[in-house]
This record gives C-alpha cells, sequence and structure tokens, in this order.
C-alpha cells in the first residue's frame, strides 16, 4: 500500500484535495496520511485542533472509501511539510491551492512529486496525462518514475509535448529518460510553435482533453539546469487541471 500526503487547513482547498484523491484514487491500494501544520505561533490547543477535526471529519470524510490518519505538527509550513515527507516517505502529495502562496510554497518541497489541485479544477479521473518537455537532459531518469506510476496505474496516455517560439526544433536529450520509462506506456510526441507557452499549453490541454500536466522542477532534486520555477509558478496558476510537479 502506497500512502498519499495530504496537508489540510480544514478550508475549501483541503475539501477540494480530498474530493479528488477519492473520485481518482477509490479503487488504488493507497492509504492518506492527512497532516494539519500550525504556526508556532498559533496558541490553539490539539484538543481544540481534534475537535475542528472531527467536525471536518463529519461533514466532509463521513463514508470516506479510503483509509487515513490524521496528525498535527507544529512548526514553519515548508519546513514541517518537508519533515513529514522525510518520516512518512509518501509516493505523492496531494495538496488543494486557491493562489499564489502555497504554490510558491510547493516550489521548494523538493524530495517527492506534489499534484497541485487548482480551484478552478473539475477533473475527476486520469486518462490523458501531458509532460511539457523541454528537450533538456537529467542527471537521473528516475525523475520520470512518477509519472510512468501514474500512468500505469489508470492505464493513461502520456502526451510529450514541445513549445517553440522559433521554427528549429533542438535535439531531444531527455529522450532516453523518458523512453526508459514510458516503453510499455502508450504515449507520444507532439511539437507546437508559439510564444506563449501557457497559452499554446492551455489550448492543447483542452484540445486533447487531458487530465494531469507534468513539468519537472529542474533546480531541485538531481537536476541541474537554471530554475524555471517563475514559469512553472505562472503555468499552476493559470491552467485548470491538476499539475503534477516532478523532483
Amino acid at each position: 500500500m502506497k500512502t498519499i500526503l495530504v496537508p489540510i487547513d480544514f478550508q475549501e482547498a483541503s475539501v477540494r484535495a480530498l474530493r479528488y484523491v477519492e473520485n481518482v484514487f477509490n479503487e488504488q491500494p493507497v492509504e492518506l496520511q492527512l497532516v494539519n501544520v500550525v504556526p508556532v505561533d498559533n496558541k490553539v490547543s490539539d484538543e481544540d485542533i481534534q475537535k475542528a477535526f472531527g467536525e471536518f471529519e463529519e461533514k466532509t470524510l463521513k463514508g470516506y472509501p479510503l483509509a487515513y490518519r490524521f496528525s498535527i505538527i507544529r512548526g514553519n509550513l515548508l519546513e514541517e511539510l518537508q519533515r513529514a515527507i522525510h518520516f512518512y516517505r509518501p509516493s505523492l502529495v496531494i495538496i488543494g491551492t486557491s493562489g499564489n502562496l502555497l504554490t510558491k510554497a510547493l516550489m521548494k518541497l523538493t524530495d517527492c512529486p506534489v499534484l497541485i489541485i487548482p480551484e478552478t479544477s473539475r477533473k475527476g479521473k486520469i486518462r490523458n496525462i501531458v509532460y511539457a518537455n523541454d528537450f533538456n537532459a537529467v542527471k537521473s531518469s528516475a525523475a520520470f518514475e512518477p509519472l510512468a506510476d501514474l500512468s500505469k496505474r489508470f492505464d493513461a496516455k502520456v502526451h510529450i509535448i514541445h513549445i517553440n517560439k522559433d521554427e528549429y526544433t533542438p535535439p531531444d536529450n531527455a529522450e532516453a529518460s523518458l523512453e526508459y520509462y514510458l516503453q510499455l506506456i502508450d504515449h507520444e510526441y507532439a511539437s507546437m510553435k508559439s510564444d506563449d507557452l501557457v497559452a499554446a499549453l492551455q489550448d492543447y490541454v483542452h484540445r486533447q482533453d487531458i487530465d494531469v500536466l507534468s513539468v519537472l522542477l529542474r533546480d531541485h532534486g538531481q537536476n541541474n539546469l537554471s530554475s524555471n520555477g517563475k514559469l512553472i509558478e505562472e503555468i499552476v496558476n493559470n491552467v485548470d487541471i491538476p499539475v503534477l510537479s516532478l523532483v
């Protein structure tokens, strides 16, 4: 059984994340670890937090089809989420977001792939996954393992798309790594020319009925290239489907 870590604060974004997990993973052998991170300067007692969780549980998790555990952690949000990742060793972090603050924070979670569920997302299945490919090599091809795992779990097709601003298409230095993990998975490559990468991605997502958009955080983990953090943040803030950040 694999563990999915879901940070919750009992607000709408938490409900959205849990509903997504319920719809997508309800027949999968997974267990949820729900964590509530409380700032150190917040004097609310553990008893009050447990009471709030009980109310949230009654409203949101009654009859929930997946096993879950709940824990309270006190400290800095990023530091404690990273500590929780090290402790629980989840295969995936899933979190709902409704603004830039959490998006920026998630860009710093370096040890585990993160699936971000935006406020506008209405997706409840995984049938088509797009990977935004920049053709650059990676130090560790294992970065693509979570992408392959999702595809195998749901028999989903992987679309590998590259968007150029000019007519020249460079050699794909990531192809060997991708093919290693996708060799037994239905996948295809596509190339587009556009001056607006985000708009082009949005168009492709809608035309191909994509359920998850996957991106690689190149300034994290084992990858060695310069940061594309601002671009990825723009993608997360503007697409209306879940975004899987690989590390």
